[in-house]
């Protein structure tokens, strides 16, 4: 499964200056809108280092419990510098309708893996060495390649 190319707080600035830029509104909300989001990380990592490990959080109608840590590891993930040190093939698969992460940034990710001779394409010797490995990196290829995917590989909520 691909990770995300750009770091949490460079996809909301990119999604904030497109609303904004949707909205007509100018870089000074954009920049407002960055600093609460910043204070509002700095918040959970005060709440981390305090001790707190979760928290409840309200989404629409449903009350969900959310692991501070794995929440605050999440938002501070630098994917450029993981990617700095893969001297591997990869196999990157992504689901076209994930609404998490924009199948756009697998793209990106594969454009800097290719720069770096660190991509695998899939192609005739996929799994080579693995035996019935080969048969196994196809399929799972040809599920995430079907329409209607979303995030986790399953089907399109409708709604």
């Amino acid at each position: 499964m691909a990770t995300p190319f750009y770091t949490a707080e460079e996809r909301f600035t990119r999604e904030i200056r497109q609303l904004a830029a949707r909205r007509g509104l100018s870089e000074r909300v954009v920049q407002l809108r960055l600093n609460q989001w910043r204070r509002q990380m700095d918040a959970v990592a005060r709440q981390v280092a305090g001790g707190e490990k979760t928290t409840s959080v309200k989404v629409g109608e449903h009350e969900t419990m959310l692991n501070l840590a794995r929440f605050l590891q999440n938002t501070r993930f630098d994917p450029a510098a993981v990617l700095a040190q893969v001297h591997v093939p990869v196999l990157v698969l992504h689901g076209e309708d994930d609404r998490v992460i924009p199948p756009q940034e697998s793209a990106e990710l594969i454009s800097a893996l290719v720069a770096r001779d660190a991509v695998h394409d899939g192609g005739a010797d996929a799994g080579a060495g693995a035996g019935a490995g080969t048969t196994g990196i196809r399929a799972a290829v040809e599920l995430y390649q079907r329409p209607g995917r979303n995030h986790l590989g399953g089907h399109r909520l409708a709604g």
